[in-house]
């Protein structure tokens, strides 16, 4: 406003036929096109945190979590890039992305201190990432191996303690006593690009307690569920009680580290049924895989495997192949129960520029181990791997 005043007194003096040049008049309208562009011109959009409860609290009006707005209300306008919606409490409803964030200024969803998604059971999600983009999930609290949120989780598997990372769950759905049986389903679903989840638990989407339930299939029930996710990535983060930590299909540009995986039937899964699809640059590195024993169930239905691959069916072909993929730096301890067939599986294939390295497994206290081998291929003369430093 200081820059406005002091032009208006600058033109003042100036007389109707008063000439002066070109680059005068730009000099002196500039600030008065500046004023306008500031005020009423076109202008970026402004980055907003945005606090949500469950339900409506104090003035509503978003601010913080004592006036959070309702998860209902949250809309398309909220799902802005450079956005921060903040969770506040227990959220007890799903969550469904609504728009996408861009390059440098993703969308990001941040769970503050003891929030966490608590519903009896995912119908298909509990948290839907639909097809949006550069997006980020932050649980707040790095949650991996070796870290103290790990193991505050490692002995409050269902219930809640200070210092545990933003939880998304499932509270009643597993084998019975438990309520809910429910079909296929994930507790993040997304097929977009550019998805980073961090900081999370992500827990309970099934517990499988009983040897005679022989519900669902090896990977019916995931932590986190993506297809065709182009630099997608999770770290820093536990799963447990889910059939299938990971899951995923055709994907480029994956990363999947410093992650804390157990009480699973796979740790990870992935890959295509031989639809011509490559899978290009995985690295898979630095994770910690535990015990997979409570899958064990009396129709043998699930092979328990700490890494699950597969490409191709019948037709093992070049189109088919994983490429540029590496397993490296990785733990596999705990219980492997009756029924594991190797750590990590490679089924169909190609696998080709494929690099597994500085891999440690460990058997100890456990009467059961593998029934194969530590790394099993299955690709044929196509597979080319390379391995060392395997202990």
């Amino acid at each position: 406003m200081v820059s406005v005043r002091v032009f208006v007194t600058a033109v003042l003096p100036f007389k109707k036929n008063h000439s002066f040049s070109i680059r005068s008049k730009m000099f002196f309208f500039a600030p008065i096109l500046l004023f306008f562009t500031m005020f009423w011109g076109p202008t970026s959009a402004r980055a907003n945190d945005i606090y949500i409860a469950q339900s409506a609290t104090g003035a509503a009006n978003g601010a913080d979590c004592a006036d959070a707005r309702a998860v209902s209300s949250l809309s398309s306008t909220d799902w802005k890039a450079g956005n921060t919606i903040h969770l506040c409490r227990v959220i007890t409803s799903s969550i469904t992305a609504q728009g996408s964030g861009s390059s440098g200024s993703p969308i990001t969803v941040y769970f503050e201190a003891g929030a966490r998604i608590s519903l009896p059971y995912c119908k298909t999600k509990c948290v839907d990432l639909t097809s949006a983009s550069y997006l980020v999930i932050d649980g707040g609290v790095p949650c991996g191996s070796g870290t103290a949120c790990s193991s505050i989780e490692l002995s409050n598997l269902t219930t809640y303690a200070t210092g545990q990372a933003g939880i998304i769950e499932a509270t009643a759905a597993g084998s019975p006593p438990l309520a809910n049986q429910p079909g296929p389903n994930q507790l993040i679903a997304s097929g977009g690009t550019n998805i980073e989840i961090r900081n999370i638990i992500l827990r309970n989407g099934y517990q499988h307690t009983s040897f005679t339930d022989n519900t669902g299939g090896a990977s019916d029930y995931s932590g986190w569920g993506t297809s065709s996710c182009n630099g997608c990535s999770i770290h820093d983060s536990t799963i447990h009680d889910v059939s299938c930590g990971i899951t995923m299909s055709r994907m480029n540009n994956l990363s999947i580290y410093n992650n804390y995986i157990y009480r699973v039937n796979w740790g990870i899964g992935g890959g295509t049924n031989g639809d011509g699809t490559q899978q290009v640059n995985w690295a898979i590195h630095d994770n910690h895989f535990g015990s997979v024993a409570n899958w064990d169930d009396s129709n043998n239905s699930y092979h328990h495997n700490r890494i699950m691959l597969y490409a191709g069916n019948s037709a093992v072909t070049i189109p088919n192949a994983f490429s540029g993929l590496y397993i490296y730096n990785n733990l596999m301890d705990g219980a492997m129960g009756c029924c594991s067939t190797s750590h990590i599986f490679f089924d169909g294939g190609p696998f080709i520029n494929t690099y597994v390295f500085n891999n440690v497994e460990t058997n100890v206290g456990n009467s059961q181990g593998v029934a194969n081998a530590f790394l099993e291929e299955t690709g044929g003369a196509l597979d080319a791997i390379s391995t060392w430093n395997q202990a």
